[in-house]
């Protein structure tokens, strides 16, 4: 149940549609970073997002981003494999690395130095993945923190569903969209109740 009395209920969608002003950037960095331009494919950032969350003990996000990324076409069952032994999950070593390396950042960034990244280009990537790969690691820490800071609880399978079938068809600019959408529809004119033919004629008592 969500820490708003007035909305307990409440997802992550309608929580940011509260604030348009922070929900829409914030929706538009998402879609910069998870379906933009990039090393990764969608389906390997959603597995990175959902990896994260995990290790951030965020169910809410961790099952969303995990059936994100099978909706994209990864195998059922990587995400299990990557928190039981990052050795021998069945990924490319290049992926590997990738995981590597979000994991030290999300647990122990301040130990976080140059053998790090070394280790990461040595497995085949280049300072535009490093990027990418700090910025879906740093984007799912904030997003972990917001629903763990407001009481948001994991979705229902049907509330999933939705989710997951509208990020992956429409992608975090979907999001973008409902809040535009609610905040015009807050702001639009209520039309004044009419009143009825007599009413400004009422006889004095």
């Amino acid at each position: 149940m969500a820490f708003f009395p007035s909305a307990p209920d409440a997802d992550m969608k309608r929580t940011l549609a509260r604030e348009p002003a922070i929900g829409i950037p914030f929706s538009q960095l998402h879609e910069a970073v998870m379906r933009g331009d990039a090393p990764f494919s969608a389906g390997e950032r959603e597995l990175l997002a959902a990896y994260v969350s995990a290790l951030n003990s965020c169910d809410y996000c961790q099952c969303e981003h995990t059936a994100l990324a099978t909706a994209f076409g990864l195998p059922a069952g990587l995400l299990g494999q990557l928190l039981q032994d990052v050795d021998t999950a069945e990924v490319s070593e290049a992926f590997r690395a990738a995981v590597v390396y979000a994991r030290k950042l999300t647990r122990d960034p301040t130990r976080l130095g140059p053998a790090d990244v070394e280790a990461l280009f040595a497995a085949g990537h280049d300072e535009r993945a490093l990027y990418f790969l700090v910025f879906v690691t740093a984007v799912f820490t904030m997003s972990n923190r917001i629903v763990q800071g407001l009481g948001l609880t994991t979705p229902s399978p049907a509330g999933l569903h939705e989710a997951v079938e509208r990020l992956h068809r429409q992608g975090y600019a979907g999001t973008e969209q409902y809040i535009r959408a609610q905040a015009e529809h807050a702001s639009a004119p209520r039309a004044r109740p009419r009143l009825g033919r007599h009413a400004g004629h009422a006889k004095p008592p």
